[in-house]
């Protein structure tokens, strides 16, 4: 999922219909596209500042992950 070889909304088989839903997934596709941006600047960084980026926005991610599994398992309980 985090390779880009499965997109996350399809995934969790989010509803994007749902408005909160639809906010988290866009605001995941915002920090999908920072870090494929962070990604391309790296051969001109300084290690240590890619890294302290690059861990901001991969925890920024997998928390907006957890959000949308968490809206999920809301909505699936009877």
């Amino acid at each position: 999922m985090f390779l880009g070889t499965v997109r996350a909304d399809a995934a969790l088989k989010v509803d994007l219909a749902d408005p909160a839903a639809r906010a988290l997934v866009e605001e995941r596709d915002a920090i999908e596209q920072r870090i494929t941006a962070l990604k391309l600047m790296k051969p001109s960084m300084d290690g240590a500042a890619y890294d302290a980026q690059m861990e901001k926005l991969l925890t920024d991610l997998a928390l907006k992950t957890k959000a949308l599994r968490d809206l999920q398992a809301k909505r699936d309980k009877p």
